[in-house]
């Protein structure tokens, strides 16, 4: 689920394109930034013009996907103590 805000609205939508290509056409239409964001926080892009200005990707989350706790007992794989 992607969601476009704009201003003080919030559209969603199911698939990546269709935000994308609403946050472009807002741009063009409105003198100011919008920003579609991924509901899990993880992406976040940001428009003006009908231009990307701003990409983000968080790639270290806490509990999530190849993120885990390395401070603990548990150890990358493939990485051996010597």
């Amino acid at each position: 689920m992607y969601e476009v805000f704009i201003r003080n609205d919030i559209v969603k939508y199911e698939e990546r394109s269709e935000a994308l290509k609403a946050a472009k056409d807002a741009t063009l239409a409105s003198d100011g930034r919008i920003t579609v964001t991924v509901t899990d926080g993880v992406e976040t892009l940001s428009y003006r013009d009908g231009k990307l200005v701003a990409y983000t990707y968080e790639t270290r989350r806490d509990g999530g996907g190849r993120d885990r706790d390395l401070d603990g007992d548990e150890k990358p794989e493939g990485l051996d103590e010597e």
